[in-house]
């Protein structure tokens, strides 16, 4: 697996950066290799939850542009450390599967493998997903601290302000999924199918309920 650490202390998405990436066409990095990003440079950030830090030093933000803050295309890789996710509006899926008007994944839509380490999903926006949308076969795999905090999914039939595994898998260490809302259900998260297995982990303080199995 490739790694890259980022150098500066800002990414915004449509602007050139240190990060290797393709972009999508509205300019959100797609990941379709194996790939390992550690974000670095600058002196660390610390958010404080419940008395848990996480650091931070490197920020990809989606501006509020429509799209996935990230994307990652079905059997591939990635492993995110130090990372904040950031105002991301959620995409029509990896495959582009979903219509218009209907989006996911505001913060990351991940078809392929994700693991996260210490990293911050905030304030990201979908249809379903706000922060992060696990589609069919996907695995999620948190390992160290990371907080899922302030992401929304506004679809009244659907959720998942956190989190939305529409399946596959999710094993969760030390993963904070805190302050989502949903308009609909899950507001930490919506669980449509496949496994779940939590470790060390808090869900509380989510709008309408921490957790949602139709």
């Amino acid at each position: 697996m490739r790694r890259v650490r980022c150098i500066a202390t800002e990414v915004r998405s449509g602007r050139p950066g240190p990060d290797p990436r393709e972009a999508a066409d509205d300019d959100h990095p797609v990941i379709t290799k194996d790939l390992g990003i550690e974000g670095a440079g600058g002196p660390p950030l610390f958010l404080w939850e419940h008395n848990h830090h996480v650091p931070l030093t490197q920020a990809l933000d989606g501006d509020g542009v429509l799209g996935s803050v990230l994307t990652i295309l079905p059997g591939v890789k990635l492993f995110l450390q130090d990372v904040a996710i950031e105002n991301g509006t959620g995409g029509h899926g990896a495959s582009g599967s979903f219509g218009a008007g209907y989006t996911v994944g505001g913060g990351i839509d991940n078809a392929g493998s994700l693991t996260l380490s210490n990293n911050l999903i905030i304030n990201n926006t979908a249809s379903a997903g706000g922060g992060i949308y696990n589609e069919a076969g996907a695995s999620l795999t948190s390992v160290a601290e990371s907080l899922v905090a302030g992401n929304t999914a506004t679809d009244p039939s659907g959720g998942g302000g956190g989190l939305y595994m529409q399946s596959g898998t999710g094993n969760l260490h030390e993963l904070f999924i805190h302050g989502n809302a949903a308009a609909g259900h899950g507001g930490g998260i919506y669980f449509a199918g496949g496994t779940l297995t939590f470790s060390a982990s808090n869900i509380t303080g989510n709008t309408p309920d921490n957790l949602f199995v139709p």
